[in-house]
């Protein structure tokens, strides 16, 4: 019999005894599930969330409309160093919306896929 599965396919039956498969974890890695967190900080002082998630390889999208410029300057002063830190990448979204990302995502921006294909 053909099995429309292939060979990388785990089977295993869950606390209900329902019949279920999933990709194999040596197939895909960790690489299953991203996390996206949406922050929007009312001062500096909440920036740290945002250290832990990166670090954690969760992307981060940067809501400062809340606060004045001056500080929403320094919010993305220490993020654009954190994220230096980690060769992760950073995209101006918006005039205060900003998206972080670990080394582990990639950000493709219209202006980068306009660039590319212009090369080619």
């Amino acid at each position: 019999m053909h099995s429309y599965y292939p060979k990388s396919y785990d089977y295993y039956t869950d606390e209900r005894n329902a019949f279920l498969s999933t990709p194999s974890q040596e197939n895909y890695g960790s690489t299953l599930t991203a996390e996206i967190i949406i922050l929007e900080p009312a001062s500096f002082t909440e920036i740290s969330e945002a250290i832990h998630a990166l670090r954690s390889n969760q992307m981060v999208v940067l809501n400062l409309m809340k606060i004045d410029f001056e500080e929403a300057q320094r919010c993305v002063d220490f993020l654009a160093g954190s994220i230096l830190m980690i060769n992760g990448t950073v995209e101006k979204i918006d005039e205060k919306i900003f998206i972080f990302a670990p080394y582990s995502a990639e950000i493709i921006a219209e202006h980068q896929q306009n660039e590319d294909r212009g090369s080619q």
